[in-house]
């Protein structure tokens, strides 16, 4: 029997419960030619459970194409032929196939199988398959999977910022997967929230400003002047509705050559001073000199009110009235 196991498993249990029924006595088969070759039939294979619509479980797929690579030398290029995978994931499967065996030999109970996924995603990850190449990782990895440290073939995607944490890697250790998350994500709320992780990412693009984009403001780009408005708005308004204080770090003042002072702040108040000489485009070297001679922030902030004529209309968006007091 090559193909229709599962039929025929059926077929024989129907026949055992109606055994005067004609319908399950018998069924129709194709018979293969005496002289059909194994690696023919292989890719017939490859053609119904890979290829094509009535596919196998992975594991089954790794193994008919680890066994026609490496037992009947078929290439590379003809298992993505007939298998229409990329090589790529033709390597990934074959690599988690040789490293399911591995596992098997040391935990030899068949529902093993079913952990291929788990090494499946292990060679997904080029971090985890560097650390592979080691004995005492590729150890590590299986006594997780054993011990039910890791419970889902997903969490391996997880691995590689864990085992960089030593405190995430000893609750990996001790108490398993979702410990070891907790321990991660605990200083890092993006990785649990989607608003602080559009807040981290656009908080690395902002430190990473281009310098064509940076001379756009310097020129006046209304439209970006705004939205840099209403993104500092909007965290001024987030702020005022929790009751929390937002404490800037130190502020840099660029000079139009290019050079960049830099004033450290005491306290918020002076940083407010400091970012109002800035928003109206005091100059640094005056900004400098007035709060090098003035000891009271707002006051400073009171003798910078003269603002120059604007070089472009910038849209004013009202502040929204916080329900809270901030």
């Amino acid at each position: 029997m090559i193909e229709g196991n599962c039929r025929t498993v059926c077929l024989r249990e129907l026949r055992k419960k109606y055994p005067d029924d004609d319908r399950w006595q018998m069924a129709r088969a194709y018979k293969f030619p005496n002289n059909v070759d194994y690696q023919s039939i292989a890719i017939m294979l490859l053609d119904f459970h890979v290829a094509g619509k009535s596919e196998w479980d992975a594991y089954e797929q790794a193994r008919l194409l680890w066994d026609l690579n490496r037992n009947h030398g078929m290439s590379y290029d003809a298992l993505a032929s007939h298998s229409q995978l990329q090589r790529n994931k033709l390597a990934n499967m074959l690599a988690a196939y040789d490293l399911t065996q591995e596992y098997l030999v040391q935990n030899p109970d068949p529902e093993n199988i079913k952990k291929y996924s788990y090494f499946q995603e292990a060679h997904k990850k080029r971090e985890i398959r560097e650390r592979l190449e080691t004995a005492e990782f590729k150890k590590d990895l299986f006594r997780w999977i054993e011990s039910s440290k890791l419970t889902d073939s997903r969490q391996i995607r997880g691995l590689p910022e864990i085992l960089e944490n030593a405190a995430a890697r000893s609750a990996l250790e001790e108490r398993g997967f979702g410990a070891a998350y907790g321990v991660l994500v605990a200083g890092k709320p993006a990785m649990t929230s989607d608003l602080f992780a559009a807040v981290e990412q656009a908080t690395e693009r902002i430190k990473q400003a281009p310098l064509d984009e940076i001379k756009d403001l310097r020129r006046g780009n209304v439209e970006k002047i705004n939205l840099l408005q209403d993104l500092s708005r909007a965290l001024e308004d987030l702020a005022a509705m929790t009751d929390i204080e937002l404490h800037p770090l130190p502020t840099v003042i660029a000079k139009r050559g290019g050079a960049v002072d830099e004033k450290y702040s005491d306290n918020a108040r002076e940083n407010n001073a400091i970012k109002a000489f800035v928003r109206i485009g005091i100059s640094p070297e005056d900004a400098k000199n007035v709060l090098l001679s003035l000891s009271d922030p707002p006051r400073a902030t009171e003798l910078a009110g003269k603002t120059p004529e604007p070089k472009a209309e910038i849209r004013r968006t009202p502040r929204r009235a916080a329900s809270t007091k901030r």
